[in-house]
């Protein structure tokens, strides 16, 4: 009867229908009726199938028969690390804002503009408590930017820096020569989808213009879903409701290097110069400041994979990157592929004492891509699969995917040692115990465990990532984390394993699959693969994502753990703005204390400010973290700098830090500062941008500014909300201002407030904006606009008597003696013209404490007089000596009439 079904399909679907039959997954099939009956359900089954086959590399039986291996390993619970030896990888530690970090920030800008963004997206904000796409969110409350935008723009922005950049620096050690792009050349966006995502995403890049993109430069990947199981023997589940069907779930954000390499992405990126493959997910706003200098850091040193990675403490909840060595003698040779992909012979050779094995990847077309297995907690256990389907365990990073190229099938030997990658933190601590570290994953002195904690942020080199995609077919460590019924295995005497007979089965309290990880790339890599990471000690710099709903972000906060939520994923926005404009800068941030003295004192000395700021960065010098064993190296792990660090920053002004609490959650929120990526995306492109010492901010002040032609000369004083937009061919100049407004305020909000009355993203924060009063300025025209007045039309106080100091100092001097006393002369003689309009002025109006104000500028007068006219003198008769080496021009020489002619009439 079940034969007469085969009529309905085709040779390749009844083979396959066949060969699962023989992989023991008859019961797929045995609630088919007779020829006639249910067709279409049967086609439709056959379908679905078929789609599970085409889209795993290898297809549905591969599936199946890893997941044996998976879930027989799981339950043994065999060590994933067996052989294996720990050791604190290579990397290098920065400091957001220090010169290290800021060289190599700029450096990574423009090297930026030859890579490709991968963006990782394929979850819903359901489980955060919101509706949409977790890419739709708001970045923050200010701007209402969504993270989606705040990507966009930062790309669009790298593109605009390398179309107008004329700074270059070459990779001390180069890893390919690589055309260079031209300047009009987009840069590629990758964006990873699902089913639940996939058309959100779409719809709202194609309603918002792809926020400023090209639609040819943004690609959008969907990720298929996998078949899942009921047992420890991989019986494939059917849907309870619809026998018919097989319930399939996410096979783990790893899939994106699988539809990387199925797409011929990476050719066609070195074909247009592309060097670097950057990997990011999708709710960290504050990604590219580190990124940026992880790009360079991996192009200064030559890496080939870069993690970007944040202090951990020791047995937190988050993987660390660890590097795992071979300690056994023997070496794994691997001397052919089959036609098929599998391994037609291994052979374990003795090869005497030695660390570890290498991997000496001579030959692209044996695979390198690892197979994983799992214990009973999820652990990773790479294997390799022999084409009769039995395993060798290498506890290395090979497995058996397909032959890069057929036609070459001389054996050559690729050798396992060594690899760095993320290990689980449940992981971590035994491993390290087993191994000769007898507090296990401990604090040092540094007051965090040496192994970074890892945060799915990654840099790889195109040239490196192609060939290991090109042996792997993009297929990382799976592992499988199934979760059985009543707590523990259930081990019946029935069911069948490998095309029949009697085997222990452990029933699943749920259906599981095999998952992988975007960050397990490292094990499709050789073990001579240059890997390290880069840590930013500020993490609230660098790293606060919203992974959390509001309840599970409250609970962790009073557990003391980061929240990673909303709330505090946008104080961390401001507080990271705050710093990078008082770090390259030099703003001063008022506490609510101190306005009344800073107005009595006329604002601080601004050396004073700079004292203040450069003190954040001493003793804060990089050094690069490479060690071999439990006691190498420790000293070189700096102190992270947390709050601590904001505090000292802030000096004495961490008053402007308001205390508040939000959602249960108490956070300290800084002044509302963004700076779009337009603006400016490094610190480099913010000290441009803003004069040194020029922003004063009041507590509870908001400042936006956006446009790539926005120029901050101030004085600028914020006390309220001062917003400026501007349109790429706007020039906008910002002279002195003082926003004095009622401006916004967070306002809490009820989270059991019921929903119509509270929209999503409030309920999720914890708070609404009120704006109550903006000052808003938007510059859409051509041309060259100035917001605010001169310093000289506000009769800054006492400005023209230190330009006279100035021009008597010794500095001055010099410049005047050597033939630049032009400048010196109109400096003097404006805040001479400054100060007589404003006596006259005073005059006119009968003031007469102006009188002994006037006698003093007098008396400077004077002193100008006996110092600086010889000086201005001696300049002259030099001048007339060089008059036969060239013409001044007529435009100069004018001017400087002029200028001797004001100043000797004031003299």
């Amino acid at each position: 009867m079940f034969k007469d079904n085969l009529k309905l399909f085709s040779e390749k679907e009844v083979s396959l229908i066949t060969s699962l039959i023989e992989e023991g997954q008859e019961h797929v099939f045995d609630h088919w009726p007779e020829l006639g009956q249910m067709d279409d359900k049967k086609r439709s089954q056959v379908d679905q199938l078929n789609l599970l086959d085409e889209t795993y590399p290898g297809g549905l039986l591969s599936y199946i028969r890893n997941a044996k291996r998976l879930l027989k390993d799981s339950l043994e619970g065999r060590n994933p690390f067996e052989g294996f030896a720990p050791e604190v990888p290579m990397g290098t530690h920065l400091d957001f804002g220090s010169d290290e970090f800021r060289s190599f920030e700029t450096l990574g800008l423009s090297e930026a503009s030859r890579a490709a963004f991968v963006l990782v997206a394929g979850g819903l904000g359901e489980r955060l408590g919101y509706s949409g796409i977790k890419l739709g969110l708001p970045t923050e409350s200010a701007s209402n930017c969504t993270f989606i935008e705040c990507y966009c723009r930062s790309i669009l922005a790298i593109e605009a820096a390398a179309s107008t950049s004329s700074v270059s620096e070459s990779a001390d050690h180069p890893t390919t020569s690589t055309p260079k792009p031209s300047s009009t050349q987009r840069i590629p966006l990758v964006i990873m989808t699902s089913d639940d995502t996939h058309c959100h995403t779409e719809r709202m890049l194609e309603q918002n213009a792809f926020f400023g993109l090209l639609p040819s430069q943004v690609i959008l990947l969907k990720q298929e879903r996998v078949a899942c199981f009921t047992d420890s023997a991989a019986h494939l589940a059917l849907d309870p409701k619809d026998p018919f069907r097989l319930p399939t779930k996410p096979h783990g954000h790893g899939d994106v290097h699988a539809l990387i390499h199925a797409s011929g992405l990476p050719e066609l990126w070195a074909e247009r110069g592309i060097k670097w493959v950057c990997f990011f997910q999708d709710t960290n706003a504050l990604l590219f400041h580190p990124l940026l200098a992880a790009i360079g850091v991996s192009a200064r040193k030559g890496w080939h994979i870069n993690s970007l990675a944040v202090p951990r403490r020791a047995k937190e909840a988050i993987g660390g990157i660890c590097k795992l060595i071979r300690r056994d003698r023997k070496r794994m040779s691997i001397l052919s592929c089959n036609g098929s992909g599998s391994l037609s012979n291994i052979v374990v050779v003795e090869d005497g004492p030695q660390n570890g094995c290498n991997i000496d990847r001579e030959d692209s077309n044996i695979s390198n891509n690892a197979d994983t297995r799992n214990g009973d907690d999820g652990a990773n256990k790479p294997a390799i699969s022999i084409s009769n389907s039995t395993v060798v365990d290498l506890r290395g990073t090979i497995a058996a995917s397909s032959a890069a190229d057929a036609e070459n099938t001389s054996p050559k030997a690729n050798v396992v040692s060594a690899m760095t990658l993320n290990v689980e933190y449940n992981q971590l601590d035994p491993l390290l115990r087993a191994n000769g570290w007898p507090e296990g994953d401990a604090d040092d002195e540094t007051g965090f465990s040496p192994f970074p904690g890892n945060i799915n942020q990654i840099v790889l080199s195109l040239p490196q990532y192609a060939a290991a995609l090109a042996v792997s077919q993009g297929l990382v460590g799976e592992f499988a984390n199934p979760k059985y019924k009543d707590g523990g295995p259930s081990i019946s005497g029935s069911g069948s394993s490998n095309g029949g007979g009697k085997s222990n089965v452990v029933v699943f309290k749920s259906s599981a699959r095999l998952e992988c990880m975007m960050q397990d790339i490292p094990k499709a890599y050789p073990s001579d693969a240059v890997i390290g990471f880069t840590v930013v000690r500020q993490v609230w710099t660098s790293y606060s994502p919203v992974k959390n709903s509001a309840l599970e972000a409250r609970a962790k906060a009073k557990a003391g753990a980061p929240t990673h939520s909303a709330t505090d994923a946008e104080m961390d926005f401001y507080r990271t703005q705050c710093a990078a404009l008082m770090i390259v800068a030099g703003a001063k941030l008022l506490g609510s204390g101190e306005e009344k003295e800073e107005e009595e004192k006329g604002g601080k000395n601004k050396d004073e400010d700079e004292k203040r700021v450069e003190s954040t960065h001493e003793n804060n010098s990089d050094k690069d973290v490479t060690s071999h064993g439990k006691d190498s190296d420790k000293k070189a792990n700096h102190k992270q700098h947390g709050d601590n660090n904001w505090e000292q920053v802030l000096g004495s002004n961490s008053s402007i830090l308001l205390s508040e609490t939000f959602n249960e959650i108490p956070v300290r929120r800084a002044p509302a500062i963004v700076l779009s990526p337009s603006f400016a995306l490094s610190l480099d492109q913010l000290q441009r941008k803003v004069k040194f010492g020029s922003i004063t901010l009041h507590p509870g002040s908001v400042l936006i500014l956006d446009g790539p032609e926005i120029q901050v000369e101030g004085p600028l004083e914020v006390k309220g909300a001062l917003v400026i937009r501007s349109a790429p061919h706007s020039k906008v100049i910002v002279r002195a201002m003082k926003v004095e407004n009622a401006g916004w305020i967070w306002d809490p909000v009820d989270p059991m407030e019921p929903a119509p009355h509270v929209p999503e993203e409030y309920r999720l924060r914890g708070f609404r904006v009120l704006r109550r009063e903006t000052e808003e300025h938007e510059f859409l025209d051509h041309g060259v606009f100035s917001l605010g007045e001169s310093e000289e039309d506000l009769g800054a106080p006492n400005r023209e008597e230190k330009i006279l100091d100035l021009a008597m100092s010794e500095n001055a001097t010099e410049k005047a003696e050597g033939g630049g006393k032009i400048a010196v002369i109109v400096e003097v003689e404006e805040a001479i013209a400054q100060k007589r309009k404003r006596e006259n002025e005073s005059e006119r109006e009968g003031r007469e404490e102006e009188g002994g104000l006037k006698g003093g500028v007098s008396a400077k007068r004077k002193e100008v007089a006996e110092v600086v006219e010889p000086k201005i003198e001696k300049a002259k008769v030099e001048e007339a000596k060089t008059e036969k080496r060239g013409e001044k021009s007529k435009e100069e020489a004018k001017l400087e009439e002029d200028a001797l002619h004001t100043m000797m009439f004031f003299v």
